[in-house]
């Protein structure tokens, strides 16, 4: 069984975050190209093409790619992609996030370096975890699942996974948006 069988449903959580997500598989040859880019740009020959193509979820704008064989997704991370795609609507002043797309990507991938120093890259990520833990603890994930997550996850974008984003106690501010969550749940924050 797939997620693919409950599209529908995925694609109305999606949509509470921002009205033009589009989910689709990674099954293209477009998806495979970006993998291959991907394991050039982190230095992951040998591991990073299949890597990217079975083990992530990607957001391009509005749409937010997953790998076909798995079995479900779950609501943090489409909370997390779908935040993505409202930042790239952000980038194009509100438009459409195809507009933004472009904005989002060069400060994604580009700004201030890729390898060590894209403090953009981390800030955005580091948004998008805070969002899908407060949804994540409204939802009845527990506030020990929230600081596991934003350990490991921090770890993943602080590390080669995402270019080194941002070496210089990058982990902790996954840490402090955890807790940040757990505090504003706390106060009745949705």
């Amino acid at each position: 069984m797939s997620w693919v069988q409950h599209k529908s449903q995925y694609q109305k959580l999606a949509w509470a975050v921002d009205p033009s997500v589009v989910l689709t598989t990674k099954d293209s040859w477009f998806w495979k190209v970006l993998a291959a880019v991907y394991s050039a740009v982190t230095f992951q020959f040998s591991t990073g093409y299949h890597s990217f193509l079975r083990n992530y979820a990607t957001t391009l704008g509005p749409v937010q790619a997953y790998p076909a064989y798995w079995p479900r997704l779950d609501g943090p991370l489409l909370i997390h992609e779908a935040t993505h795609t409202r930042d790239a609507r952000w980038c194009g002043f509100g438009i459409h996030p195809w507009v933004g797309l472009p904005v989002y990507a060069l400060l994604y991938l580009l700004f201030v370096l890729p390898l060590g120093f894209a403090v953009a890259r981390w800030r955005f990520e580091i948004r998008a975890e805070k969002k899908a833990y407060v949804w994540a603890l409204n939802h009845g994930y527990s506030e020990s699942w929230v600081r596991s997550r934003a350990k490991s996850f921090g770890q993943k974008v602080c590390g080669a996974d995402y270019g080194w984003s941002w070496l210089f106690g990058g982990v902790q501010g996954f840490i402090n948006a955890g807790e940040a969550a757990i505090r504003e749940v706390a106060r009745g924050g949705r």
